[in-house]
């Protein structure tokens, strides 16, 4: 989790399948319209690749009010520190670039014969048995079956 990783992403389309790559920045959004045409051929789908900082709520908004039931899928890239960049562009006949913090990149893809369809994989594998959460605050939890979440870390580990 502290060392540099790489995502990529690659991928054969059926014919006819456009692709429409954009970028948000804290200073840029997109011409929404740009990315939808009344021309489409079947439904557009979008990956999204963001950081945490980004405005991935209001796109994925956006994304939904101008095209509802659409997919939406993609992920989040985490910087140690929201001064750090994490997240690179790169299109064919330009140079590699590192992106702000609070950037997000997406793909619509669109196409008459293209569907996307998606799994959800967790990376993550059990460590111990499952705990029942019997306390929170907001996003923290604070105990696991009667006892400090600390202390039940502790005893798998």
């Amino acid at each position: 989790d502290e060392m540099p990783g790489l995502s990529l992403l690659a991928c054969t389309l059926p014919g006819e399948t456009a692709v429409t790559p954009f970028v948000v920045t804290a200073e840029r959004m997109p011409q929404w319209s740009s990315l939808f045409r009344a021309d489409d051929e079947g439904r557009p789908a979008f990956l999204l690749f963001a950081d945490p900082y980004s405005a991935v709520t209001q796109v994925t908004s956006i994304l939904n009010q101008l095209c509802p039931g659409s997919v939406v899928a993609g992920g989040l890239s985490t910087p140690p520190l929201d001064t750090t960049p994490s997240l690179a562009l790169y299109t064919a006949g330009a140079r590699c670039r590192a992106l702000a913090p609070g950037s997000l990149v997406g793909v619509r893809l669109c196409g008459p014969r293209f569907e996307m369809h998606t799994a959800t994989a967790q990376g993550a594998a059990p460590v111990g048995p499952p705990f029942l959460v019997t306390a929170a605050k907001d996003n923290l939890c604070l105990e696991l079956d009667g006892a400090p979440a600390m202390q039940r870390l502790q005893e798998v580990s």
